[in-house]
């Protein structure tokens, strides 16, 4: 099947999400062209009959954004106040899209600048072995109690 027929088909079908490239049909609805397909005389005229009724394709919009030249060599603590780091959790603030969007690009280029830093930042920090190993015993101690 060709590139064109496909998209002819995927128009068709209607409802047709597109996630990074791979596209994903919910099952009722594919059902329910399959059902059209066997119930119409031929394919040809079923799926003729689905495209005059199918919605246009909702068209992407390009995401534009420059990084300006003082941000390319921006570290994690050079980050805006609207961009806060904690372990486990990361939040941005912003009063548009165009500024989150913005907010996104100085992040992702404080992490491939500073990766280090930021997995320092947001990664929980680890017990260290002999503090696990305690509270164990306590946590088993306590439990030979209740009993």
């Amino acid at each position: 099947m060709g590139r064109a027929t496909a998209q002819t088909v995927m128009k068709a079908i209607g409802e047709v999400q597109n996630v990074a490239g791979t596209h994903f049909v919910d099952r009722t609805t594919l059902l329910a062209f399959l059902s059209d397909m066997i119930a119409a005389d031929s394919v040809e005229e079923g799926l003729k009959a689905r495209l005059l009724v199918a919605d246009a394709p909702p068209a992407p919009k390009p995401l534009r954004v420059s990084l300006p030249s003082d941000l390319r060599s921006v570290m994690v603590r050079d980050l805006p106040e609207n961009i806060r780091l904690s372990p486990g959790r990361l939040e941005i603030q912003a009063g548009s899209a165009a500024s989150m969007l913005e907010s996104l690009v100085v992040l992702a280029q404080a992490m491939q600048n500073d990766l280090a830093h930021f997995e320092q930042l947001i990664d929980p920090p680890l017990l260290e072995k002999g503090a696990m190993d305690e509270e164990l015993r306590e946590m088993f101690s306590r439990l030979r109690r209740t009993q």
